[in-house]
């Protein structure tokens, strides 16, 4: 394997501190979006902790 298309983590920020580290995202709603050259980076809620998806496009 040469490349890593997809990593997720589980992380222990809140909503708001995630919103004041990346600002606002490309697209608003429950899952935040996040567009930066070629990767996506998303944000979604998992039981009481956020996961946080790095996708290369």
């Amino acid at each position: 394997m040469n490349e890593i298309y997809i990593i997720q983590v589980e992380l222990e920020y809140s909503k708001d501190e995630i919103l004041e580290i990346m600002g606002k995202p490309t697209e608003p709603g429950n899952i935040f979006i996040y567009e930066k050259e070629n990767y996506i980076i998303q944000f979604e809620k998992f039981h009481n902790k956020w996961r946080l998806i790095l996708r290369k496009r």
